[in-house]
């Protein structure tokens, strides 16, 4: 199954607890596009998040996201 790589973070937003979802697209830099009807990037509940992104992700065509998912990067050379 194809799914999408998401990252949840938590932050503390006036006191309150809010998450956030990076989605690591193909071919794209890692962003938060996933947004709520307000155009906010942050979600009240971790359910909350999870929700939008699964929706974005069946949206784009994919079976479903892969929660934090550990994105390798290319090494950096030596010089």
């Amino acid at each position: 199954m194809n799914t999408l790589p998401v990252r949840l973070a938590s932050r503390s937003v006036e006191g309150r607890e809010m998450w956030t979802i990076t989605a690591y697209l193909p071919g794209a830099r890692p962003t938060t596009v996933i947004r709520r009807s307000d155009n906010s990037t942050t979600f009240g509940t971790r359910s909350a998040a999870t929700t939008a992104a699964n929706n974005f992700a069946r949206s784009l065509g994919f079976a479903g996201i892969e929660q934090n998912a550990e994105i390798k990067k290319a090494a950096k050379r030596s010089v």
